[in-house]
């Protein structure tokens, strides 16, 4: 008995300690998305995918974690949706260029400190589709011009990170 309460003790912390970091992932990110997404005025529907993938997403891959009987596994497909989610703010920011490499870089390290290279080969066909996927929705309008506004709200994630 004390074997699979203690095998439920290590799921839980480690589940925490993804939490915790996927957590302040998702805010840093949220910093030059909605940033960009009010330089560039967008629609309230922006707003509202915005806020609730960044303040729902965390904690469902964290109750997903602990339910799970394999736990790795979980975070790894947790891993996916992530990828998944963050690669659908680029269109959605008109390709803006620096937010766009942030949100990137903060991908590339998230996935390989937390699974390495091999784990990065299979993951980013999850973050090319999340771009494929959203492109009918908002077509392909790249705005490369940078307002000092966005280039300050990318600085704590590229810190950060």
């Amino acid at each position: 008995m004390e074997t699979n309460s203690l095998d439920a003790h290590n799921r839980k912390i480690l589940s925490k300690r993804f939490y915790s970091s996927r957590s302040i992932g998702y805010l840093l990110g949220c910093m030059p998305i909605g940033t960009t997404f009010y330089q560039h005025g967008v629609g309230v529907p922006y707003w509202i995918c915005l806020v609730l993938v960044c303040s729902i997403c965390p904690s469902f891959a964290y109750f997903v974690a602990i339910h799970s009987k394999h736990q790795n596994k979980a975070e790894l497909k947790n891993f996916n949706i992530d990828a998944f989610w963050m690669s659908m703010s680029i269109p959605m920011m008109s390709f803006s260029f620096l937010p766009s490499v942030t949100i990137v870089e903060m991908y590339l390290l998230t996935i390989i400190a937390a699974a390495g290279l091999k784990f990065l080969v299979k993951n980013i066909l999850y973050f090319i589709l999340g771009i494929i996927i959203l492109l009918p929705f908002v077509g392909i309008h790249a705005k490369y011009e940078l307002d000092p506004i966005i280039a300050i709200s990318c600085i704590p994630p590229i810190l950060l990170y």
